[in-house]
């Protein structure tokens, strides 16, 4: 999969970890998190991508992750340390309703139930993620 996951000049990876399989309706993919940094500054710039492979180990999605940290697949779902978000993607309605319109909503819970290109940030309730069975799922 790292062989696959190739990144443009000028970005050095500085960490390849797989963290799972998300089970869809299109099939069973394997999660990576691919980290990396820019390269010829003093301070680089840290990036962090969330990646897709198909069962042939072929990179099928990247997006990034600049506020997240994924900590395990369950089904569809991938749960999150905190609540982050995945630009370009869209949010469950109830999310959204949280947020005014030019804020960028948040969740625990990456969702790819829709489609494995589609996927919806969503809140749940659960056990080391989002501080626990105790949260609130719904609070900002």
């Amino acid at each position: 999969m790292m062989q696959n996951a190739t990144l443009d000049d000028g970005i050095q990876q500085t960490y390849f970890a797989h963290i799972g399989e998300i089970d869809t309706k299109e099939g069973t993919f394997s999660i990576c998190i691919q980290r990396a940094v820019l390269t010829g500054m003093i301070a680089p710039r840290g990036l962090k991508w969330l990646l897709v492979f198909n069962g042939d180990s072929e990179l099928v999605a990247r997006y990034p992750l600049p506020n997240a940290e994924p900590l395990w697949c369950e089904g569809p779902r991938i749960y999150l340390f905190g609540h982050g978000y995945v630009p370009g993607t869209s949010a469950d309605p109830r999310v959204e309703s949280l947020y005014d319109t030019d804020e960028s909503p948040s969740g625990n819970v990456i969702d790819f139930s829709a489609s494995i290109h589609r996927p919806v940030i969503t809140r749940e309730t659960a056990y080391g993620s989002s501080g626990g069975i105790e949260d609130d799922a719904w609070a900002r």
